[in-house]
């Protein structure tokens, strides 16, 4: 089984140029704390657990390096000096954020590391962080926003943490990516412990992977690797941590995500207006006007070779669609949206099925199995005037 993701922007869709962005960062984004000490765990004051994020953009499948960026937490900017570099400290939020340079495939993108705690005892509810910014495709300014949540909870004095650290992506078939797991309780690091690893939806009876502390040479960490050949163009990562081989009582599990940035496989959009005067591809809508999104898979650089895997009538195409300030619609009552399933039914992730029998795809005789989706202008305006959709398909 396959699943693959993407996202698509409302207002950064021009004449049919799509533009997607991602944050990923190499450690995961989630902190606990301990009544009574008020331990952080983990704690980003260390420079051994502080996490490096970053944006990658792309025009269609180019990386680009944005042309403006900000980031935000909780809406509210990250401030540096003018000309930061490497190292520097923002200028509010206690210094907690600092500058940062990443880059992927030679493209500067929008970076910075998280080098204090953000969790307290009175900050508890999870945080969102936001890059947001303009890239440039065609001469035009295009505008792009993503979003990524800070999970924050309180670790009970007999509970477990675990959390993973490592590479996000891989680049090739042939390139690994190394993950990192580590575990602890509200008394500190626990440095003796066994893994078991799951690609979620297709590993099931066996694990993936097994792992025991300090396999990878580091006291208290469980290392393993996986090739870019063993996913299928996005997997998430799940860990089971138990005390021993032996057990059976799972102490805890945390999850990871992996981006194959090279697979063959690729998720297309198309975009048309409805109600439109002018004719052609935009969706900077105007009052009566919708945009219809069209989903499909085909191979990377052809978007007429259709991967027959996700023609079947066992694949499903979902949407999840998010307001202006990054956060899950759920309320679809008189909205105007229309999919090709009928009836608007929102999953507990906040997902639609948009999966129809049949959509006319661009170059392509004859219709296929993809999604469609179809937002109004209304719907658009009660919500912001800028959505973000994530569309997630499984063969």
């Amino acid at each position: 089984m396959g699943q693959v993701s993407n996202r698509f922007f409302v207002t950064s869709i021009k004449d049919g140029t799509l533009v997607t962005a991602a944050i990923y960062s190499d450690t995961t984004l989630a902190q606990l704390i301990t009544p009574g000490t008020n331990a952080s765990s983990p704690d980003w004051t260390d420079p051994n657990e502080q996490p490096t994020v970053w944006c990658v953009v792309r025009a269609g499948a180019t990386t680009k390096a944005p042309s403006s960026f900000k980031w935000y937490l909780n809406g509210d900017e990250i401030l540096f000096p003018a000309n930061p570099t490497t190292g520097t400290a923002s200028t509010n939020f206690d210094g907690i954020f600092k500058w940062a340079n990443v880059t992927v495939d030679g493209e500067t993108c929008a970076a910075l590391k998280i080098a204090g705690n953000i969790i307290t005892i009175t900050n508890q509810d999870n945080d969102v962080l936001t890059c947001s910014g303009y890239v440039e495709y065609n001469g035009a300014q295009i505008e792009y926003t993503v979003n990524t949540t800070i999970r924050m909870s309180t670790l009970s004095g007999s509970g477990y943490y675990g959390w993973i650290s490592g590479d996000s992506y891989v680049t090739s078939q042939s390139a690994s990516a190394v993950m990192k797991a580590r575990l602890r309780t509200a008394d500190g690091t626990v440095n003796n412990f066994f893994t078991k690893w799951y690609r979620e939806g297709i590993d099931t009876s066996q694990p993936f992977a097994t792992a025991q502390s300090a396999n990878g040479g580091e006291t208290g960490v469980a290392q393993v690797s996986i090739l870019g050949s063993q996913i299928t163009d996005y997997v998430v990562m799940r860990v089971d941590y138990y005390e021993s081989s032996s057990s059976t009582d799972i102490l805890y599990s945390a999850y990871w995500d992996v981006d194959d940035m090279e697979d063959d496989e690729e998720m297309y959009m198309c975009s048309y207006v409805v109600n439109n005067v002018k004719g052609g591809l935009d969706v900077s809508l105007r009052e009566g006007q919708s945009v219809q999104m069209l989903v499909w898979m085909g191979k990377r650089g052809d978007q007429t070779n259709i991967d027959a895997r996700y023609q079947v009538a066992g694949s499903t195409y979902k949407c999840r669609i998010l307001d202006s300030e990054g956060a899950t619609i759920t309320n679809y009552t008189d909205s105007g949206v229309t999919t090709g399933s009928g009836s608007l039914v929102v999953d507990a992730n906040g997902f639609l099925n948009i999966k129809s029998s049949a959509i006319t795809i661009p170059g392509v005789t004859g219709t296929k199995v993809g999604g469609s989706i179809i937002i109004p202008a209304t719907f658009a305006d009660a919500h912001g005037g800028k959505l973000t959709g994530i569309v997630v398909v499984t063969a």
